[in-house]
């Protein structure tokens, strides 16, 4: 049996406004898995809706498909020196080279968490982007990225709501679930 390349797996995901320079997220959503021989085991979850910058709007296809406003996240979200914060400490507790973050479509949530985050680089974690393997897995080439509902569909996986980021979270949970009916964590990890 070979050696488990990581202990944790922290499948998240980001709803997120962001243009060339700015970028903030509106809401951030992470489950932590320890990962053992046997599978993945329930760690912990980290979830928040983060208040609107007084220079950013949401603009209307963002409100339509998270359903977030600036009303919502200026009552429910924490400001955002705290939300800086408290991401930052999340990122820190967990060791940089047995963890891994796994999410659907990486970029853009990469680069919001570079621009976000002050001294933050994102090239200092592991990342494993599941849209691509999926992509991969099932068309065997680099094709058009393929929608996490669309996959969710195809997999006979329930959501709530897309395009929540706690929902789509747990989402890449289920999708990453399944393929461990087929393959090892290692296979998968190596997959792409």
């Amino acid at each position: 049996m070979k050696k488990l390349l990581y202990k944790t797996i922290i499948f998240f995901d980001t709803e997120f406004i962001i243009d060339k320079t700015i970028a903030q997220p509106i809401q951030v959503s992470f489950l932590v898995y320890n990962v053992n021989k046997k599978g993945l085991k329930y760690q912990e979850e980290y979830s928040t809706y983060i208040q609107l910058r007084k220079d950013l709007t949401i603009n209307p296809f963002i409100m339509e498909v998270t359903h977030l406003t600036a009303l919502f996240l200026n009552q429910n979200g924490i400001e955002i020196e705290q939300a800086k914060k408290e991401l930052k400490k999340f990122f820190n507790k967990f060791n940089k080279s047995t963890t891994v973050f796994c999410g659907w479509g990486l970029g853009n949530d990469k680069k919001t968490f570079n621009l976000f985050l002050d001294n933050f680089n994102s090239e200092n974690y592991n990342w494993f982007d599941l849209a691509n393997f999926y992509n991969k897995f099932f068309f065997k080439a680099k094709s058009k990225a393929i929608s996490l509902e669309k996959a969710c569909l195809d997999l006979e996986i329930t959501t709530d709501k897309l395009h929540n980021s706690t929902s789509d979270a747990q989402a890449c949970l289920d999708i990453f679930t399944y393929f461990l009916m087929e393959l090892s964590f290692n296979q998968i990890l190596h997959f792409c």
